[in-house]
């Protein structure tokens, strides 16, 4: 497993797909302080990078949220959601969140940009470095993104999203 992933990780770049940084991960994380009662999403959840290092965020700060069933419940279930077109990425990203405990996350292959996309869930925090590949073609982009702005560059795109 590791030797595959190390393979599919040494193709980043294709598609607009780069790794962020382990020490911008956690800025990112540290200034958006998860909380307990937190929704987090990625639409493009790539290795589950930022939501690992929000695990392991709430982990470290809220110690006492363990001894409540009811967070172990959402933690291991609902607190956790990341998107990702590519299915390879996506079932690296929910190997990488069972190996941190995270028993049962939605983390899905789907384009976060594309028509039928999901969107029906409400989030109370984002974080993602969403892949800036350039543009899409006007049929594949989500017509609800772009009634907020009239573009197919991924970049805006993404903003309208989050």
């Amino acid at each position: 497993i590791y030797e595959y992933m190390l393979k599919k990780l040494a193709t980043s770049g294709t598609n607009g797909q780069f790794r962020t940084a382990r020490h911008v991960i956690q800025l990112m994380v540290d200034l958006a302080e998860p909380r307990t009662d937190d929704k987090i999403i990625d639409p493009a959840v790539g290795t589950a990078g930022f939501l690992v290092a929000a695990e392991e965020y709430l982990r470290a700060h809220h110690a006492d949220a363990w001894t409540d069933a009811a967070f172990r419940e959402h933690f291991a279930t609902t607190m956790f959601t990341g998107y990702d077109s590519d299915a390879a990425m996506a079932r690296i990203a929910s190997m990488n969140m069972l190996l941190h405990g995270v028993e049962n996350p939605t983390i899905e292959r789907a384009d976060s940009l594309a028509e039928g996309h999901p969107s029906e869930a409400q989030y109370s925090l984002v974080l993602a470095n969403p892949p800036f590949a350039g543009s899409l073609d006007d049929e594949t982009v989500a017509k609800d993104l772009q009634k907020a702005v009239k573009t197919r560059k991924t970049e805006l795109l993404f903003l309208v999203l989050m």
